[in-house]
């Protein structure tokens, strides 16, 4: 089987991956503090990740350590981004929003090489703008915090992706991922201590939403994303991608119970229906 049909396969199960990541964030984060939960996640990849490649760990080169930092930096504020939202606002909801960094993407795209927006993408962030507002606004017109958050998470996401596509080719695509493992929880651990909340996880849901995270979504998917990427379009990429709200919701009701409302369908369906346009291959012009 050809490298690309092996990542489109594996990006399609980490989608579902990271589609279930907002309801079990979810659930961590109502019961410890955001920073914490982040701490304890990145805490058990990194040392997963050290049990299985510790010579290439070890050997890090320095130029992967200073570009896994780079890369580390807009990973470290999406990640806590999403996990605080998530604090204010629910696991389907937060699955479409997040899901917008897939059209955010191919518009950073184009403004690094100093290209401007296609008309489809263009038209793809109104029917996005449309259905985050159909999700997103209430009768005052005013937003939740929580949905604002998981908003910046999409912006800061897309800018992690753009920067793995441009430095993850160079370098062992292990040490660039323990680079950001460390980053990220030296960085939430600091706040955690801080703020007093840092604290060893207790309970079952607690560890159960921290086993999934780490093993299936952070180590899993993040090798899989900085290991295969170079293999498959962005375009494709996005596409694949962009049925990542449909698992949220999906998640969020057989997991949680959460009650799809006909204004998170009518929205999310807007969202979806943006995604898709912004990921068409359409040669239109600027």
């Amino acid at each position: 089987m050809e490298k690309s049909s092996i990542a489109k396969i594996l990006f399609l199960i980490t989608t579902v991956f990271f589609g279930a990541a907002y309801v079990f964030i979810r659930e961590g984060v109502t019961v410890t503090d955001p920073y914490n939960f982040i701490f304890f996640r990145f805490l058990i990849a990194a040392v997963i990740l050290f049990v299985l490649f510790p010579k290439r760990i070890i050997s890090i080169r320095k130029d992967a350590l200073k570009y896994g930092l780079i890369i580390g930096i807009p990973f470290a504020i999406a990640i806590t981004l999403l996990a605080v939202g998530l604090q204010t606002t629910t696991a389907s909801k937060a699955g479409f929003i997040g899901g917008l960094y897939i059209i955010v993407v191919p518009i950073l795209l184009r403004i690094i090489n100093k290209e401007t927006p296609l008309k489809h993408h263009l038209f793809a962030i109104a029917v996005a703008v449309a259905g985050l507002g159909t999700i997103s606004l209430r009768p005052d017109f005013s937003i939740a915090i929580g949905d604002i958050l998981v908003f910046l998470w999409s912006v800061f996401f897309a800018i992690y992706i753009v920067l793995v596509g441009k430095f993850v080719k160079k370098f062992d695509v292990v040490q660039i991922t323990f680079v950001q493992f460390i980053f990220t929880l030296v960085l939430t651990g600091a706040v955690a201590l801080l703020t007093n909340n840092l604290e060893f996880p207790e309970g079952y849901i607690l560890w159960r939403a921290l086993i999934f995270v780490s093993i299936f979504v952070t180590v899993i998917a993040f090798l899989v994303q900085n290991r295969f990427q170079r293999y498959i379009s962005e375009v494709t990429l996005g596409l694949i991608y962009s049925l990542e709200p449909v698992f949220a919701a999906a998640s969020a009701y057989l997991i949680l119970g959460e009650v799809l409302t006909s204004r998170l369908w009518l929205g999310g369906g807007l969202i979806f229906l943006a995604l898709i346009i912004a990921e068409l291959p359409i040669n239109s012009k600027p």
